[in-house]
């Protein structure tokens, strides 16, 4: 036989890979939907999340709120905290699936999903330009490329259990085994089950174990089982809604892709499983089931979800069944299925679950809203917002619900118009459907793939390093010439010249300087004028007030952070591209050398990162030593750590 040449074999190898990821998007609506869908309800809940009711129906009107409330600034409707953390969940699941095809080995997915968590907390302790400051450095240990997002880095209302969870681990280290059995609190808040639908969109046969890690997801914040029971009903729904199909056609069934065989199947699997309904016998559930071989869509649609949530009711009892907990999970579940059939109005059978703040009502009344509007995404998600409880997570996950049930393309249009980053959340989306297709044995290779979940980098500009801006430390005067086209003026507010460097600049300057500062009306402080150098030798002058220190309480830090921006902005507005500073604040305004250079070097390098290639130098020019020394050690000191390696999958844990 010949042996295949290396050229053949490649071509086999991508013409396999292209194969696999057409297959795969049979399910690429559903999971768009899914993560999408969970984004629409988050974003429409988030404005009304810690409002009373009378409040939603007395600014939104009586049917309450019906669209997105858009934000002044970006013209897009907010996220909150339950997508951030949605997607970081994804993101991580696929860096651990990349790492486990790239090299062999892993641990499972709720490893990977707790070390994107570390990320997703940096982004809400850090402004993203400081983030691009520390590109490289000790700080910017990212395992995903969604630290490269710039709208991440927003406080949207974080919950407080997974805030403190997150960062007792950033300080201990990783949870050292199953957090189902090391419990980091007693919390059962649905932040775990507000962010688990990416771990249903893991095809696998074996969805018991899926069921536990989504579980396991839920209980890296969530320490008590009504904090993680939930995300493992919620996985298991899902699962069964995106896949099921999948699965019948891979025991044999002639998959056509319509709700009929969707349903059919489903409709199977309870009457295998022997499932009881809420009435306790599992006969009248199954013969609606069976009885009807050519359903319509909305029927399919309802018996669909019912029959899967009385699967994952009935999993999770099993998986669980030594918790003393599960009577009450599965008597939510059986509450929200009979409520979904009486007439009562949406909010009167919501109260009946309750607000939300907890994950067995967040579930609970998702589950209501799917099962009352499985055919209108809309209805679905509006009614699930409209309360006094927790409305941007039982939006996300009934967004998640319907989204999956329905599919994105019968999501909206109105509701895909203004979601932030929309974008993002689609090309997540997609990698969930495609998976990785490179592995350690094939020479198959996906630089886009490779970039984000090998590297952790999001596009190829960023990648790539931003032309270099140098920075110095120079012992001298800034009155005499240093190869630059502007040096700053650490000033007073009425611009006339003062002592110190203020003095200096003047008599420099000469007359000149004075008359034109004359006309200016002074200047805040924290801000600066620019003006003419005359007889000093460079072409401007821009003037800045630095504060005064008095303790610390008066806002001093961040009126001398912006004392160096408002100059850098000014110098980039004019087209300045090298720039001199004297220490502003520290001399008579007695502010405390050491807080002031972190400041003053910590602003500019944030600055720069925001502004790639538009300074080419800026100087601190100091007179005295001590001074010129501190400046020196903290520029020396983030050099060495921007030299470091950028983590990347290769130093990721193994087993």
């Amino acid at each position: 036989m010949r042996m295949m040449g290396e050229e053949e074999r490649a071509m086999a190898a991508v013409r396999g890979a292209q194969e696999k990821i057409r297959a795969s998007e049979r399910y690429l609506d559903k999971i768009r939907g899914c993560l999408f869908g969970g984004a629409v309800g988050d974003a429409l809940g988030y404005p009304v999340e810690f409002l009373s009711e009378k409040e939603i129906f007395s600014r939104f009107g009586e049917g309450g709120i019906l669209q997105y409330v858009l934000d002044e600034e970006s013209g897009k409707a907010s996220i909150s905290d339950d997508t951030q953390m949605t997607l970081f969940t994804a993101n991580g699941i696929l860096v651990g699936e990349t790492r486990r095809k790239m090299r062999g080995i892993g641990s499972g997915p709720s490893t990977y999903i707790a070390m994107a968590y570390q990320d997703w907390l940096r982004t809400q302790e850090i402004s993203f330009a400081e983030s691009r400051r520390l590109l490289g450095g000790p700080k910017r240990k990212c395992s995903s490329w969604l630290c490269d997002v710039p709208q991440l880095y927003a406080w949207r209302a974080p919950g407080n259990t997974c805030m403190s969870s997150l960062k007792q681990q950033q300080k201990n280290g990783p949870i050292p085994g199953d957090p189902i059995q090391m419990p980091q609190n007693a919390s059962k808040g649905c932040g775990g089950i507000m962010r688990v639908a990416p771990v249903a969109l893991i095809h696998t046969q074996d969805i018991r174990e899926l069921d536990m890690e989504g579980a396991r997801t839920a209980a890296i914040t969530h320490g008590h089982s009504l904090g993680y029971m939930p995300a493992a009903v919620l996985t298991h729904i899902l699962h069964r809604i995106v896949f099921q199909e999948g699965e019948r056609g891979a025991a044999g069934a002639d998959v056509k892709g319509t709700d009929d065989a969707v349903v059919q199947g489903t409709a199977d699997a309870v009457a295998r499983d022997a499932l009881r309904c809420p009435d306790g016998t599992a006969e009248p559930c199954v013969r609606r089931c069976l009885g009807q071989t050519s359903l319509s869509r909305d029927a399919g649609h309802h018996q669909l979800l019912r029959a899967s949530i009385l699967e994952a009711r009935d999993t999770v009892a099993e998986l669980f069944r030594t918790d003393g907990y599960t009577k009450k999970l599965t008597a939510i579940i059986d509450l929200a299925i009979r409520l979904s059939e009486n007439d009562q109005s949406d909010l009167e059978n919501i109260h009946q679950i309750g607000e939300g703040w907890v994950a067995e009502e967040t579930l609970g009344i998702a589950l209501y809203c799917a099962l009352r509007h499985p055919d209108d995404f809309s209805e679905g998600v509006i009614a699930a917002v409209d309360h006094k409880g927790d409305s941007d997570s039982t939006g996300a996950v009934t967004g998640n619900i319907l989204g999956a049930l329905l599919g994105y393309d019968r999501i909206e249009e109105k509701w895909k118009k203004d979601l932030e980053i929309a974008d993002v959340i689609l090309e997540m989306a997609d990698d969930l459907c495609h998976g990785c297709q490179m592995s350690e044995y094939s020479p198959y290779q996906d630089p886009d793939w490779e970039r984000k979940y090998i590297h952790m980098q999001w596009k190829e500009g960023m990648a790539k390093k931003a032309p270099k801006t140098g920075f110095m430390a120079v012992k001298g005067d800034i009155t005499k010439d240093h190869d630059v086209e502007a040096i700053v003026n650490a000033a007073n507010t009425s611009l006339l010249g003062g002592g110190g460097v203020d003095g200096a600049i003047h008599r420099a300057a000469g007359p000149g300087l004075l008359e034109e500062c004359r006309l200016l009306s002074g200047c805040e402080t924290g801000k600066a004028k620019i003006t003419s150098a005359y007889q000093l030798p460079c072409e401007h002058v821009i003037h800045t007030p630095g504060p005064r220190w008095r303790g610390g309480d008066k806002k001093e830090r961040e009126l001398l952070a912006s004392c160096y921006r408002s100059c850098l902005e000014l110098a980039v507005k004019k087209g300045i591209r090298k720039i001199a500073f004297p220490s502003i604040s520290t001399g008579v305004y007695q502010f405390p050398l050491e807080e002031a250079v972190k400041i003053a070097v910590g602003t500019v390098k944030g600055f720069v990162s925001e502004h790639p290639g538009e300074l080419d130098v800026i100087k601190w020019v100091l007179f005295d030593d001590r001074t010129f020394d501190a400046y020196r050690e903290e520029l020396d000191r983030l050099e060495a750590a921007e030299s470091l390696p950028s983590p990347d999958l290769y130093g990721m844990p193994g087993r």
